[in-house]
């Protein structure tokens, strides 16, 4: 089993379209992982969505999203919860430490 995947079968990678945020999509991507990218440029993250889910067999949502805006965490929350089915805490939360949406 993978390392990753005592924390859930899917992440939630901010920042997914470029960066530090599009190399964590990767990596735990190729740690089989599916993941749900967000970012403001839809285009790349729909591209980088298109790559991982070929490369590695996964599932891949994407969430155009500028976190920026005031109500960023809910809109990114209520999506996610539409596309994966609900929430358990997602991977990054645990592994930083760092509290998840205030609910």
């Amino acid at each position: 089993m993978s390392s990753l995947k005592r924390y859930g079968t899917t992440a939630l990678v901010t920042g997914a379209s470029s960066g530090i945020g599009k190399s964590y999509a990767r990596a735990i991507a190729k740690d089989g992982l599916n993941l749900v990218l967000v970012a403001r440029r839809k285009a790349l993250l729909d591209e980088l969505a298109e790559e991982l889910s070929g490369e590695h067999g996964i599932q891949v949502h994407t969430i155009a999203q500028d976190l920026t805006d005031m109500d960023a965490a809910d809109k990114v929350h209520e999506r996610f919860c539409r596309k994966v089915g609900g929430l358990s805490e997602p991977i990054y939360t645990r592994l930083l430490r760092i509290p998840i949406i205030g609910r």
